[in-house]
């Protein structure tokens, strides 16, 4: 999915780098510039690719500074042009961080006037370009090892004795062997071996053998390895959300929200969910939501009782015709359950009658909360 916000953002940033730049602007700059704009009005836009820029680093993929605009020209796989997206991203979010937007302004000034960007570093940031350069591979090694720690394993790494280990735990655990595989991934992480993705294979384990205590803690030390990924925090809202904790779900879906802006599922959930807890989190999932997807008919559930709670005159009018937009889906026999469950909830706080066809069915969910069901229980 794309979120449009962010698109619009990034796109509306090229436009004034451009324009001031008459078109000089090198495709690094523009590029990273965007990047850094819509993350700074938005955190959640941010392209991190930590993961990708690591590996690249590992492998001495990576281009300096001075040579990002070759990155983009001569990007040898849609990977590699990834890379290049990425990087001068982090760039110009160094660059900008550091320096200040009315800097990078003048830049692009600089750049209408033909001049290079080794000119402008000297004449705009008194630094040369061997100089800046150095100082952004510092910021950027330090940043990428903050973000990630622990081992990785290295598929080109034959010989090291950690990757066997590892190897062997997933082919174990391919082969139905879930106790060995833990008894090794156990002797990794004890060793030199602890990391991302033998702690993420030892938390699913530890669900598989029937212990989400040990395995809510294995997610846990996944995180703090990289603090990029959602695929721990999902881990742990399901964890939560297989033990009726609503609470925590949503606490954990919300940190999931602000590392990522693209996804669909995560909004949607949290929507539903802060909606049947009366949670104040639930304008901000209608806000995703309507920058990912807003003609979904669960999106416009949320969008109708959003505009409902905050209406003035005529929005009372949006808010019903958001409903009944809704509603040609909701009030279907296959309509999924998190339509029936937030138009359902939607018509109850608003009042309107098709609750009553639609309580029973929102009912049946086994992970509604007790205040929602409270109320459609009073509605059907």
């Amino acid at each position: 999915t794309h979120n449009f916000d962010q698109v619009i953002w990034h796109e509306i940033a090229h436009s004034y780098a451009i324009e001031l730049s008459k078109g000089r602007v090198p495709r690094w700059f523009t590029e990273g510039l965007s990047e850094w704009e819509s993350e700074v009005a938005d955190p959640s836009w941010a392209r991190e690719s930590a993961s990708l820029l690591y590996e690249a680093r590992r492998h001495d993929k990576l281009r300096k500074l001075s040579e990002l605009e070759l990155a983009f020209l001569r990007a040898e796989s849609p990977i590699m042009m990834e890379v290049a997206y990425s990087t001068a991203a982090w760039a110009m979010r160094y660059l900008g961080t550091t320096y200040g937007r009315p800097k990078i302004v003048a830049m692009l000034k600089g750049y209408a006037q033909g001049k290079s960007t080794e000119e402008l570093f000297v004449e705009i940031l008194g630094k040369d370009m061997p100089t800046v350069e150095a100082e952004f591979s510092a910021w950027f090694d330090a940043e990428l090892d903050r973000k990630l720690s622990g081992w990785r394993p290295d598929p080109n790494a034959k010989d090291d004795p950690r990757l066997q280990s590892f190897m062997a735990a997933l082919t174990a655990a391919g082969n139905g062997e879930a106790k060995k595989a833990k008894e090794l991934l156990d002797k990794l992480v004890a060793g030199d071996g602890d990391g991302f993705q033998p702690r993420m294979g030892l938390g699913a384990l530890s669900e598989q053998l029937g212990d989400p205590a040990a395995a809510k803690v294995h997610y846990e030390k996944a995180a703090a390895f990289d603090l990029e990924s959602v695929e721990p925090l999902m881990a742990l809202a399901k964890l939560a959300r297989e033990q009726g904790d609503v609470a925590a779900e949503l606490d954990l879906l919300e940190k999931v929200l602000a590392i990522d802006a693209m996804s669909f599922e995560v909004p949607i959930r949290m929507m539903v969910m802060a909606a049947a807890l009366g949670d104040k989190r639930f304008a901000v999932a209608v806000d995703r939501m309507q920058s990912i997807a807003p003609l979904h008919p669960t999106a416009l559930a949320g969008a109708a009782l959003q505009v409902h709670r905050t209406a003035k005159g005529k929005d009372k009018a949006r808010a019903k015709a958001l409903l009944d937009e809704s509603m040609t889906t909701a009030l279907r026999p296959d309509a999924t359950l998190d339509v029936v469950v937030m138009a359902a909830l939607a018509a109850q706080e608003m009042g309107d009658p098709r609750v009553k066809d639609l309580a029973p069915r929102a009912l049946e969910s086994k992970e509604l909360p007790d205040r929602a069901r409270k109320l459609l229980e009073k509605a059907k």
